[in-house]
């Protein structure tokens, strides 16, 4: 009679399969560090503007979106500042056109010289002029407030500065006309409004300076 023929069946062992299931567990792990990884900089993406070499943050303050920038600068002693900026517009969507390099020494008044007429009825007249006095003043610049008419400005009892009175000074001359830009016509800024666009006009003076002054280092 012959003999019957048995199987051996192997036990799996315990370690391969503990180790497969520990495979398991790091692959997905892995995976969902990854996924978060990518949603985390996609949403990063969605809320942050790329400007000049400027990133700002864009932010929700209940109903209105600011555009947010800060930097860091210190004086002849080294002490530090920091500066914190707040837009309306986001940098990538103001058209206003610009030119001339922007360039604001500390060593001298800048005279900031305000044609009020026609601008005087604009909502937003007195928050842009706060913000770049605000501006101007937080970098540490020395500003007098002026007019470039020289009997309203005798009048009122103002520093008369026009583009041609004070050589020596930076005059950022505010006006209004019938397009908005900014042009640099030697050491005078001329900062012309239409429509009352005083804040989009402001706040790409400000951009613009920043930009400028890291470009040069």
């Amino acid at each position: 009679m012959a003999a019957k023929k048995t199987k051996t069946i192997k036990p799996v062992k315990k370690e391969t399969r503990r180790g497969r299931e520990v495979e398991w567990v790091v692959g997905v792990m892995a995976g969902l560090i990854i996924l978060v990884i990518l949603l985390a900089s996609f949403y990063h993406g969605l809320n942050t503007v790329k400007y000049n070499g400027l990133t700002f943050q864009k932010v929700k303050v209940g109903d209105l979106v600011f555009y947010y920038y800060n930097y860091m600068f210190q004086d002849a002693t080294g002490q530090q500042y920091r500066y914190n900026m707040y837009l309306r517009t986001n940098p990538k969507d103001n058209s206003v056109p610009l030119s001339g390099e922007i360039i604001l020494p500390g060593d001298n008044y800048i005279y900031l010289s305000i044609n009020s007429t026609g601008l005087n009825t604009c909502e937003e007249s007195n928050l842009a002029m706060g913000s770049l006095s605000s501006f101007l003043t937080s970098n540490l610049l020395s500003i007098k407030a002026a007019k470039p008419d020289f009997l309203e400005a005798k009048q009122s009892n103002f520093t008369f500065a026009d583009c041609k009175s004070h050589p020596g000074n930076i005059v950022i001359l505010v006006q209004a006309g019938n397009e908005t830009k900014i042009e640099k016509q030697d050491n005078c800024h001329v900062m012309t409004i239409a429509n009352c666009e005083l804040m989009k006009a402001v706040e790409k003076f400000e951009v613009q300076t920043i930009v400028d002054a890291k470009a040069r280092g």
